[in-house]
Parts: C-alpha cells; sequence; structure tokens
C-alpha cells in the first residue's frame, strides 16, 4: 500500500526564515525530516548604518553634495541571511557614471570566496551565488 501525505506550511508573516524537524514516528521506526522556512530576501548595509533588507525603501545610499572633480565611494554589505544559496542576477545603474565593483565575496567564518572585479559585465549582467 501506499500512502501519500501533504504537509502545508502558512506563513505567520513575510519574515518567516528558520529551520526545523517534522518528527515522524511509526510503530517500527522514528525519523526526523528537515524543513526550512525562508524568505529568499537579501539584508543591505550602507557603510557602518543599520542592517535593511535590501528592498527596504529607506536604504539611502545618499551621496551628498559632490563638486564636478570629487570622486565618491560607499561601501554596501550585502547579507544573506538564507539557509540556501541565494543568486544575485542583475545589478544596475543607469547613470554613466556610477561604477559598480565588488570588493569580495566572503564567507560566515570571513574568508575570501571571490576576489575583486567589476559588478557587471558587458550585457550589464554578472551572476554570483551567495551561500547561507
Amino acid at each position: 500500500a501506499v500512502s501519500l501525505m501533504l504537509v502545508e506550511f502558512v506563513s505567520n508573516g513575510t519574515h518567516a526564515l528558520y529551520t526545523t524537524d517534522l518528527e515522524l514516528s511509526t510503530n517500527v521506526t522514528a525519523m526526523k525530516i528537515p524543513l526550512q522556512v525562508y524568505h529568499g530576501k537579501l539584508h543591505c548595509q550602507v557603510e557602518h548604518g543599520e542592517v535593511r533588507e535590501c528592498s527596504d525603501s529607506n536604504l539611502d545610499l545618499n551621496m551628498g553634495i559632490i563638486s564636478v572633480t570629487e570622486s565618491r565611494k560607499k561601501h554596501v554589505n550585502i547579507t544573506n541571511l538564507n539557509p540556501v544559496n541565494v543568486t544575485i542576477e542583475k545589478i544596475a545603474c543607469t547613470h554613466t557614471s556610477v561604477n559598480l565593483n565588488i570588493e569580495g565575496l566572503f564567507g560566515p567564518d570571513g574568508s575570501q570566496v571571490q576576489g575583486p572585479g567589476p559588478a557587471v559585465d558587458k550585457q550589464g549582467k554578472r551572476i554570483l551565488t551567495m551561500p547561507p
């Protein structure tokens, strides 16, 4: 005989992010099945500011007043809090005076996984996979 079990998850919000076990016990065995719930969102931190979801409308990259010959840089730390890899498929800025560069991709232990380089290729795309 074959039996099918349906597990239905009802989220209690858009920020669900956790790992738990589905415990299954029978008369002959017991097992734990890992259950991961995550939102897939990335978190950003501008310079030393507050860490927020990158989609937060209050995320501020204000460069201030810049004179004609002046150049200014701001660092944005992008963090993946999800338990799975998240791939950045496109990063773009339509203004020609803005250059996007990746200073590096670092693992959870702080070790550098990928070195510095341009954030986009000639087609405006560069796939970057961020581990958990």
